[in-house]
């Protein structure tokens, strides 16, 4: 029963379908593809509110290099535009945000980028294949 926290920003995106997913510290019993994933606001103080669940399609591995502006997905490391589109559909926000956003979070272990809606997952495994492909043709 993964349960994550939201600040209420990233509570309407994701109500209204902006947000498809969710960067987190990998756990120590890590959420999956399947598992259902409890959505808050507030936790750990009195105004907790439930306000959604999604079911996990995908995991994927994610390093956020706010020093060195890289993001890299499942060991590609997006362009520019990606990182701009990225960021956009992560925090509802510019790259710029994004990098500082992540800044602050300062994570200290593995991250995972958790994705809930299926054309997400469709776009970003399209992307992913295409890139490592094109790795691999070099």
């Amino acid at each position: 029963m993964p349960a994550l926290n939201f600040i209420s920003k990233f509570k309407k995106a994701i109500l209204n379908g902006d947000k498809p997913g969710t960067i987190r510290q990998q756990r120590k019993n890590p959420i999956k593809p399947g598992d259902t994933l409890y959505l808050f606001t507030g936790m750990r103080s009195a105004k907790c509110k439930k306000f959604d669940t999604k079911l996990c399609l995908k995991v994927y591995p994610i390093e956020v290099d706010f020093k060195n502006r890289q993001i890299i997905i499942d060991g590609i490391k997006l362009g520019p535009v990606s990182r701009e589109s990225f960021a956009t559909i992560d925090i509802c926000g510019t790259e710029n945000e994004f990098f500082k956003f992540f800044a602050y979070q300062n994570y200290q272990r593995p991250t995972v980028w958790i994705v809930w809606d299926k054309s997400t997952v469709e776009a970003a495994d399209k992307y992913l294949i295409e890139k490592k492909q094109l790795i691999n043709a070099n």
